[in-house]
């Protein structure tokens, strides 16, 4: 490893701790209005019904006209604005981050980049998103028999606060890796794609690909069996995502077998391999996904025996005998 790649591998780490933080605040501070608002009208809805006897509809219709009325009139409008608000300052951390990236390149500071269109479309459609699970939450308490409709029709009306987290942490990541690609242009380099360990099948098979300048990344790379449909101009893949892209310059190293971008795939085949991998990919996707890499790789060297032997035997066994989570 180079010493710029030693500095870049360095630097991910903080970097990565930033944009979780990043995220987290954006998520909190959009949703944290709706989501309270929701736990106060749930609890009052139960603590009401509770009060009513079986037989009393009269009762049961008053308490969902005005749950109706209320889950309609949850206030959505500022999610836009404090998303936007989000996402600006993601871009200018993004500038920042590359900036380090690359060794504070000539011109850097005079970098200003723009909110990607797709970023402030999501942004100016998450309030209408919020506002269609609300309501559709309302028409969902239409006539409940008891207290497991009510908890049912507000569990609906939750989306309006994961949709939200998830368009938060899409266009956050997005924002931020838009800044990085602003001083990349600067100094006429790429964009190396890293990601985690316990990344998923899309994610994996981005990591170690370099876009070049003014390039997007390939389009439906995966080791899965169904590629992800659309352009990648950067990352995040998907909503949740936690790839990311740092400047990077080939001249800071070729790009053979022994390069920084080669171990990163190396990585990521290690991943499949082994199987690690969060709970909401299923056993069966990775399991199957190990058995396609073996099928190509088998016996070539681009796994050590002892991961590619691992990787056999979970195959046949249809599950990966030390788990799946990435031991830390």
């Amino acid at each position: 490893m180079t010493p710029d790649e030693a500095r870049i591998d360095a630097l991910t780490q903080q970097q990565d701790e930033e944009l979780l933080a990043a995220e987290e605040q954006a998520q909190q501070e959009a949703t944290q209005q709706v989501g309270q608002r929701l736990a106060i009208l749930l609890a009052g809805a139960l603590a009401a019904w509770s009060l009513l006897h079986d037989g009393d509809r009269a009762g049961k219709r008053r308490i969902v006209a005005q749950l109706q009325m209320q889950l309609r009139a949850v206030p959505v409008a500022q999610i836009t604005s404090i998303l936007h608000t989000h996402a600006l300052a993601a871009l200018e951390s993004g500038v920042q981050q590359g900036a380090e990236q690359g060794n504070r390149p000539p011109g850097w500071q005079a970098v200003t980049p723009e909110l990607p269109r797709a970023v402030l479309a999501a942004i100016d459609g998450a309030g209408d998103t919020a506002r269609e699970e609300l309501n559709a939450a309302a028409d969902a308490l239409f006539d409940p028999r008891d207290v497991r409709d009510i908890e049912a029709a507000f569990a609906c009306a939750h989306r309006a606060v994961t949709r939200t987290n998830a368009t938060a942490s899409w266009a956050v990541g997005r924002s931020l890796a838009a800044g990085v690609r602003s001083v990349a242009d600067v100094m006429g380099a790429g964009r190396l794609w890293i990601g985690e360990r316990d990344a998923c099948l899309h994610c994996l098979a981005y990591f170690g690909v370099i876009a070049g300048p003014g390039e997007v990344f390939p389009t439906g790379l995966t080791y899965g069996r169904k590629p992800l449909r659309g352009l990648v101009p950067d990352p995040p893949l998907h909503p949740h995502c936690r790839c990311r892209i740092v400047v990077w310059d080939p001249s800071w190293a070729d790009t053979g077998p022994d390069s920084y971008p080669a171990a990163l795939k190396r990585e990521a085949r290690r991943s499949v391999a082994r199987g690690w991998s969060l709970e909401s990919e299923s056993n069966a996707a990775r399991v199957d996904a190990a058995g396609r890499l073996l099928a190509k790789i088998s016996g070539n060297g681009m796994l050590p025996a002892s991961v590619e032997s691992y990787a056999a035997r979970a195959v046949r066994l249809g599950q990966f005998p030390r788990g799946r989570r990435f031991p830390v």
